[in-house]
């Protein structure tokens, strides 16, 4: 199975799904990962450098996942639902042909993830042969019920080596926004965990549109997904 993160910033794939894609490499998938905007105003660093490290950041934590990228096209607050960057969807979806694309929901707080949702599903519902279509949560759960649970206590650990491939995001949040991303992982997953019976888990919602098949349970299966209430 081919799984494709359409994330809007290099450090979003792991603080949101990590621990499920951690689980999709260890069943042998095949994982893409890409990042709408290069992080550039997430730092103190002059924009050119920031986007540099982050990108060279963004690589190491797909390493750990074996996963293919897809780098940034435009700078932090620069994403629009305009021509250009649904073209760029576009082509990424055509040249990953996934069977399940995963990204932010439309009401997400943050803008850059809110048009990258809105892209996606543009996208995908344009797109030759469609993809399910999964949200992940929001950072710290904020306005997200989800109807969809992977256990990733096996992953956890994972996903926190990867979050610290982002040296510059884990400084700058600790010291400029005086939050623990680490901290941030583990009391999302537990809280997630708590409400479907895990000790760690991630949360997710199905993308539904008219015309589009459901997506079949074997496929929530293979992806370790249980509905909300079908948990331990």
């Amino acid at each position: 199975m081919k799984v494709l993160v359409i994330a809007a910033h290099p450090d979003d794939v792991e603080l949101l799904c990590a621990g499920t894609l951690g689980l999709l490499s260890r069943a042998g998938h095949e994982l893409w990962l890409a990042h709408m905007t290069v992080g550039d105003k997430g730092g103190q660093q002059p924009p050119d450098e920031l986007a540099r490290i982050r990108g060279e950041e963004a690589l190491r934590a797909a390493r750990v996942l074996g996963a293919e990228t897809f780098g940034g096209i435009c700078g932090d607050l620069e994403l629009y639902a305009i021509e250009q960057h649904a073209r760029r969807i576009g082509e990424i979806l055509g040249e990953v042909e996934p069977d399940v694309v995963m990204t932010h929901p439309s009401n997400d707080y943050h803008p850059d993830h809110r048009v990258t949702s809105l892209l996606v599903r543009d996208g995908v519902a344009a797109a030759a042969a469609q993809p399910a279509v999964l949200y992940m949560d929001t950072v710290a759960g904020i306005e997200f019920v989800p109807e969809l649970y992977c256990d990733v206590t096996e992953t956890v650990e994972l996903k926190k080596e990867m979050l610290r491939c982002h040296v510059s995001q884990v400084q700058w949040m600790a010291t400029y926004r005086h939050t623990d991303m680490e901290y941030l992982i583990e009391w999302t997953g537990r809280s997630r965990g708590l409400q479907c019976g895990y000790r760690y888990a991630e949360g997710f919602r199905l993308e539904r549109a008219v015309g589009r098949p459901d997506v079949s349970r074997s496929l929530l299966e293979s992806m370790s997904l249980v509905e909300a209430g079908r948990g331990r």
